[in-house]
Parts: C-alpha cells; structure tokens; sequence
C-alpha cells in the first residue's frame, strides 16, 4: 500500500516522507518507532500506529534517558541510563533486537559527550506483568564502542527473554561511567581506529542539531 493513502498526516510530514523515500506502509513499517518520532516528530508516532494497523490516538512511546553527573574535572561515581516504554507490549524478537540497538546508540551517544566509557552495564527487562529481570555485563577496558555494546546487550536481551509474557520496558544502566582515554591503543587496528573516529564524527552532527539526525542502518534490519 502507497504511503499517500495514510490519512491524518500533513503535507509538511508527507513531503519529508518522500524526502526519506518511505513510499510504502510497509517500508514505514519496517522503522523503530523512536526512529520515526525523532524524524518526524508527533506525526512519526502517528505513522508507527497507522503502519502496524492501530489508532494513533491510543498509543504513545517514551524513550527516556537520565544522567546524574558529577562537577567538571572530577571521576564520575554517578550513573548513565537510558530506557524505553514500550507504547504496547511487545514480544516480537526484531522489535527487541532493533530498539536495543537504539537504545545503546542513545547510550554511546551520551558517553561520548562526555568522554567516558564504561566496563559494567546492566540491562534490565519489565515484563507486561511486573516482573523485573536483569544482567550485569562487565568489560575487561573501559569501552565506548557501539559495536562492542550493541552486541553484548543484544545477547543479553536475548538470554534474559525466556517467558512467554511480551515486554513492557527495556533498561540499560551504566553504574559507574569511566574517564574515556583519548589515546588510540597500542594493539588498535584499523577497523577500530575508524569506528572511533565514525563515532566522533557522528557525536557531533548530532550535538549540533539533535540525536535523531542520524540512525545506523542496524536499528532498521536484524543484523549486527
């Protein structure tokens, strides 16, 4: 189905989905739902819910994120958290995997401002019936390697979603952030030394306008 026949939307939302090139409902729906609200703002939480067959007007998303930080020049002893509410419970695995992968660039995204990195994270899961599970990962270095998050707290994810009970909120929580070493590593390579400076580059596009400019294409296909 045409994207066109979606109704509701303004001519300003359906002039940037042709930007983007969403000709399709289900190219639309192929997209995170946070995706779509960071580019399209209220109207990206109405495409979601038309997309995936629902009433816009009964859903609604929270991605949350909250930093406790400590005065300038000091070692952080506080915290850096990210999660999401699901806006209906969900236990489709791609679903679970993509918004993962947003959470931990919301997550990298804000150690990188600050230059730090982390060796502990917890991820934590809130089943639709209250139940509470959760996992500490711990990292030999201090990283702040998207590739490196993304994919420990997938399989995370993944180990910790054994019920049959959709979920209803995912958490990753970093204790205690680490100061980030700006030099490159002796045993560095390559691939590494680029995916830094790809980091870097995208940290500050985005500080300059906002977090949603930019998306990787992992948060969009079930892959790593």
């Amino acid at each position: 189905m045409s994207a066109s026949a979606l109704p509701g939307l303004s001519p300003h939302c359906r002039i940037r989905l042709k930007d983007f090139g969403l000709k399709t409902v289900g190219q639309i729906a192929a997209l995170p739902r946070t995706a779509l609200v960071a580019r399209f703002g209220t109207e990206g939480d109405r495409l979601y819910t038309y997309a995936h067959g629902s009433d816009p007007d009964s859903a609604s998303s929270n991605l949350e994120d909250t930093v406790t930080d400590t005065s300038p020049g000091m070692n952080p002893d506080g915290s850096i958290e990210v999660a999401l509410t699901l806006a209906h419970d969900v236990n489709d695995e791609k679903t679970l995997r993509s918004e993962t992968r947003l959470l931990v660039d919301r997550l990298v995204d804000m150690l990188r401002q600050r230059r730090l990195a982390c060796d502990a994270m917890t991820v934590v899961l809130t089943y639709a019936d209250g139940r509470l599970v959760r996992r500490s990962l711990k990292w030999k270095e201090p990283t702040g390697a998207y590739i490196d998050l993304a994919a420990r707290a997938e399989e995370t994810l993944l180990g910790l979603y054994q019920r049959r009970v959709a979920l209803k909120r995912i958490q990753l929580k970093v204790p205690r952030p680490r100061s980030e070493s700006l030099q490159a590593g002796l045993f560095d390579d390559n691939s590494l030394l680029k995916q830094r400076a790809l980091g870097e580059a995208i940290t500050r596009i985005r500080k300059k306008n906002n977090f949603g400019v930019i998306f990787t294409a992992s948060h969009t296909h079930n892959s790593k």
